[in-house]
């Protein structure tokens, strides 16, 4: 992990420690000094050729000033931004103690508790929709969870590098897991409110089952037949305590085509809602042996162990 800027102080922000990294960035926590908090100090570095640098921090300088007014409640604040000489850029927004990936990979989330998240996503990706944008790189690991489950989206500043990626290796890495992408992210075309729809679903279906669709293929060539041919497991399958109507609107948004997904997230956000008017059918299942989520937990673990 990179930690070249440790124990520096940049612009008024005093950058302790790194603690996470994404391809070449660098996630450090530091303290704003003017107001004495805690924030994350997210660093790029620049392209070394003159040229290459000019066009990126077109690019950035651009895209901070699409994203800068998106002010949402599950939208990851962006405190400030800006450049570390011809080295890098940053961008400072609010420090939360972890992602939803951490929190599926370390034990899952209650379906009790899965529904308000989905709920939460849904309105902050419908926000951004109706904003005109597409994410494009939506995965359990931009969603950051604060201690109260309340959710919030982050890495909008990649979406028009994700849109524009020059290899599946890049994306790879910027989405953490191909999983998550939809087949037309994955042949590398355009991308439109559908393909964010695919990732959502993508994300809600690691939610409830505790892992990522079409976890058996390896590479890009045979996730995409995969996902082409709508082979999924329906969630069910892993997790009886999913309901018909949960089950339905998931595979709907993880349909290859995307004439047969969801419109928009709006439209499934409205879904979601529909379920929670149910959640007492949907989020109730009837008493279960108090050995159940010890026998669910091993079902995930064995899953993992012989795949």
């Amino acid at each position: 992990m990179d930690a070249r800027y440790t124990n520096r102080l940049i612009d008024g922000f005093f950058v302790e420690e790194a603690v996470d990294t994404r391809v070449d960035t660098t996630i450090y926590r530091a303290v704003q000094e003017s107001v004495k908090r805690f924030v994350s100090f997210k660093v790029t570095p620049l392209p070394p050729d003159t040229a290459e640098r000019a066009l990126f921090l077109d690019e950035f300088n651009s895209q901070i000033q699409h994203i800068i007014g998106l002010e949402y409640a599950h939208l990851l604040p962006l405190y400030a931004s800006g450049q570390i000489g011809d080295e890098a850029v940053y961008i400072v927004s609010r420090m939360l103690p972890g992602t939803l990936d951490a929190l599926l990979r370390n034990g899952g989330v209650p379906l009790a508790t899965a529904l308000p998240i989905m709920q939460q996503l849904g309105t902050a990706v419908s926000f951004l929709h109706r904003s005109h944008f597409v994410h494009g790189s939506i995965s359990p690991r931009v969603v950051y969870v604060a201690g109260d489950n309340q959710v919030y989206l982050n890495d909008l500043e990649l979406a028009r590098v994700v849109r524009k990626a020059p290899s599946l290796d890049y994306l790879q890495h910027i989405l953490g897991s191909l999983h998550y992408a939809p087949p037309e992210q994955i042949r590398l075309d355009a991308l439109d409110l559908r393909s964010d729809v695919y990732s959502f679903g993508a994300t809600l279906y690691d939610l409830v089952t505790g892992e990522p669709p079409f976890r058996m293929a390896v590479t890009p060539e045979a996730l995409l037949d995969v996902k082409l041919a709508n082979t999924l497991r329906p969630p069910r399958t892993f997790n009886a305590d999913v309901s018909p109507k949960l089950d339905a609107l998931i595979l709907r948004a993880l349909r290859a085509n995307p004439d047969e997904r969801f419109e928009s997230a709006q439209e499934m956000a409205h879904a979601i809602d529909a379920l929670h008017d149910h959640s007492a059918q949907v989020l109730t299942p009837p008493p279960s042996h108090p050995l159940t989520p010890l026998l669910t937990r091993l079902r995930r673990w064995l899953r993992r162990l012989y795949q």
